[in-house]
């Protein structure tokens, strides 16, 4: 391959216009709007955290009209929901 003169890189040389195009500026927008969600969801998510670790267990349950005993893991929850309708606590245990 020949090489080019220095003459022929001179044309490729690139202006500077001292603007910013309008794509690059909607870019950045777009970027700054989406790093400003992200540390929302974040700081959101960690504010929940905080809250849920504070919550107390209720001392005495309301009056329901039914519960749900989730399976798995252990007996617990199902002996406690158990318990509850035998404790006249709610009527219906799914």
């Amino acid at each position: 391959m020949g090489q080019r003169s220095k003459r022929a890189k001179a044309t490729y040389r690139a202006k500077p216009s001292g603007t910013v195009r309008s794509s690059t500026f909607i870019s950045r927008l777009f970027f700054i709007a989406g790093l400003a969600g992200a540390i929302a969801v974040i700081s959101g998510f960690i504010w929940f955290g905080d809250h849920v670790t504070g919550l107390k267990t209720p001392t005495s349950l309301p009056r329901a009209d039914g519960a749900a005993s989730l399976t798995g893991g252990s007996d617990a929850r199902l002996k406690k929901g158990v318990q509850l309708v035998e404790n006249g606590t709610v009527p219906l245990l799914l």
